[in-house]
């Protein structure tokens, strides 16, 4: 099974990228599919990464924020892309 199987975009999330500038959009997809589908051990292990409850996890980077959820099954899903203001 290929990664693209393994990831699921919500649209609220595909809006968030298509609204941030193209710079910060870049980095979300070089996360999202190059960095996130590679991920094999638990979410909140990685320094970039915390979880906020359950299998829900948040994603902070500098100037933005990626909410996913990993289900059972091993899928990822992208529920949200918020910009941080600082």
């Amino acid at each position: 099974m290929t990664a693209m199987k393994l990831i699921l975009i919500t649209d609220e999330a595909k809006n968030d990228m298509r609204l941030m500038n193209k710079k910060k959009a870049q980095a979300v997809y070089d996360f999202i599919f190059k960095t996130l589908s590679r991920r094999v051990k638990p979410m909140d292990s990685y320094p970039d990464t915390y979880r906020v409850k359950a299998d829900f996890f948040r994603r902070v980077s500098g100037s933005y924020s990626i909410h996913f959820e990993r289900s059972p099954k091993g899928k990822i899903t992208i529920a949200r892309i918020t910009e941080n203001i600082i």
